[in-house]
């Protein structure tokens, strides 16, 4: 019986790759691409119209994470509310990370990532 790869690119952020398109930047799928979103967020003079990338923008921060972050992995438990599987104990909920950073301002998603990675680099091998 052969085991199955956990889910590693769901999408879901197509509208986010236009907006970026439209404005001529690039969105690398990495860190880099989170420091775009971020400065997007930062220069916008009226958060809430971006309110409607909410989503977007968390699928492409959970995107981010499964592709850079080793053993991370799409976890659905509510059809809305995404969440990666970073550790075996420990999950990001995607979209309420990019609601908070259009919200409050921090932490950014830069933030939250470095934090991810740290989290996982300091988890033993065995454990994770």
């Amino acid at each position: 019986m052969s085991k199955s790869l956990p889910v590693t690119n769901v999408g879901g952020y197509e509208k986010l790759l236009e907006f970026c398109q439209e404005k001529g930047l690039v969105l690398p799928r990495n860190r880099q691409g989170l420091a775009v979103i971020d400065s997007l967020i930062e220069q916008a003079t009226d958060r809430t119209s971006m309110a409607t990338l909410i989503r977007p923008i968390g699928m492409f921060y959970g995107d981010v994470l499964t592709h850079t972050l080793p053993g991370a992995h799409w976890k659905v438990i509510k059809e809305d509310l995404p969440e990666v599987s970073i550790l075996k104990k420990t999950s990001v909920s995607v979209v309420h990370v990019a609601q908070r950073m259009l919200t409050v301002g921090v932490p950014t998603l830069v933030m939250n990532y470095d934090h991810a990675l740290d989290l996982i680099n300091r988890e033993p091998l065995q454990d994770r």
